[in-house]
Order: structure tokens, then sequence, then C-alpha cells
């Protein structure tokens, strides 16, 4: 099926039992516990889903939710996208394709309005994916963490805030913008999925996530600690986006 797949969207507490079971088994794949979207997004704060189905069956879905957050970069809040969560199923067909990137425009489209281009925003989520962080990083002119440096110290600052007051995570994130977790009892082999979903391209995001503890490497195998994850933040600004074409570098690929 190569037609592109357009969404279903609904909020959390309007899912069914059946979408919630499909989007939770999704889930199992990565090794997390049951009941994760229900523990830790749907009963936390309101998110809406962007449901991608082939007839009755989800085959990838994302959750966004919007916030309001005072930044470093101006006296007044900005809002906030955060990426919630998204899956993809391992055999979702060709129309699922860019799923990510076309949940993401149509919500700040649809909550920022027609000229959203001009307007200031952050993007954030929390992943324990090298790559996902070696992908995202090419919207924008400044994120962090940026796998090399210790973001500053007012960066800190606004991820306690938004990790405490937003997340609902009672653990700051360290310096380096990792949120603990609750400890597993071992670590996850990920060996299997580790090559294909996760490794990074550029060396020094795989380096940051074992320096960081997120992933270990022992024995030609790869484990996930079940320690903690990384909050990223993406800077957008309309500057920003012509600095990033201005560098030959299309941001919307």
């Amino acid at each position: 099926m190569n037609k592109r797949i357009r969404p279903t969207i609904k909020h959390g507490t309007a899912l069914t039992a059946k979408e919630r079971a499909q989007m939770e088994a999704l889930i199992q794949t990565d090794a997390l516990e049951a009941n994760y979207l229900q523990r830790h997004h749907i009963q936390k704060m309101s998110v809406w889903f962007y449901l991608y189905k082939v007839e009755d069956q989800i085959m990838a879905y994302q959750g966004v939710s919007w916030h309001q957050l005072q930044t470093p970069f101006s006296p007044r809040p900005w809002p906030v996208l955060y990426i919630n969560i998204a899956y993809k199923h391992p055999e979702a067909p060709a129309g699922t394709k860019d799923f990510a990137r076309r949940t993401n425009f149509h919500a700040v489209r649809q909550h920022l309005g027609p000229f959203w281009m001009f307007r200031p925003f952050l993007v954030a989520f929390t992943t324990v994916n090298p790559k996902a962080m070696e992908r995202i990083q090419r919207i924008f002119g400044y994120y962090y963490p940026d796998g090399k440096t210790t973001p500053p110290e007012a960066i800190h600052a606004m991820a306690t805030t938004f990790v405490q007051d937003h997340l609902k995570r009672a653990n700051p994130p360290t310096p380096s913008l990792m949120v603990p977790l609750e400890p597993t009892e071992s670590p996850s082999d990920f060996t299997a999925y580790w090559q294909q979903h996760y490794a990074a391209t550029q060396a020094y995001w795989n380096d940051f996530f074992f320096k960081e503890a997120v992933f270990e490497h022992r024995a030609g195998r790869y484990f996930y600690t079940g320690q903690k994850m990384v909050l990223f933040f993406g800077v957008y600004t309309f500057w920003g986006l012509l600095r990033r074409w201005w560098q030959g570098l299309n941001p919307f690929q």
C-alpha cells in the first residue's frame, strides 16, 4: 500500500479499549512494562494521538501535547510541542512513511495558526534512541543536548521546570538533561534492534548514550539499562530556519 495514510486524530481519553491495546502491543516490542501508555502519558497530561490505520489496525501512531514554558530566550513564555510517544509497526506499509514529521507539522499548524513559521517555539521529547536525536537535530539552529557539551545552566533550569511541572516527574534531570527512570531489574538485550533502529550514523551520538549509561556495549552486545532517558529541546525561530537554508540544509526533508 503506497497511498499516503491519513491519520485519525483522537484525544487520549477518547481512545477505545481496542485502540489502546494495539498501541500498548507496539510498545512491548521495546521491552517496556505493560500499561506503559496509560500510566506515563494518558494519565499524566492532555495528549492528542494521531493514529495511522490500515482498515482497523493501527500501523503507526504519535502522541503530542502543548505546554507554555518560561525560557532563557525571551521574557515571555514560549509554546512547547511535546512529542509524548511515537511507534510504528514493524510491517507498516509505505503509506506511513514520514508519519512523525507529518504529525508534527500538522500539530504546529493547528496550534500556532497559518503563520506558524514566524512564531518561535520549542519542540521537546524524551528518548533512549540516538538515531532519533541525530535525525531531528537538522530542523533546529539550536538544540540541547548536542551530544558533545553540557548544556548551559539556564537550559538545565528550564528542563527541571518542564520535567517536574509538566511531565509530572519528581526527580529533576541531570546537568546533561538525563531524566532518571524507575530502575529495572536487569538490562534488556537490544542487540537485535540496535543497528537498524537505534544506532546513529554519527558516532558521537552513540558515545553520548553509552557515556550516560542509557545503553551498555559489552561482549559484542547492546543492552538498554532502563536507568534514564534524555530530554531533548529544539529551539525553532524563523531566523534560525533561514540560517539552516543558507547553510544548504533543508530541515523539512
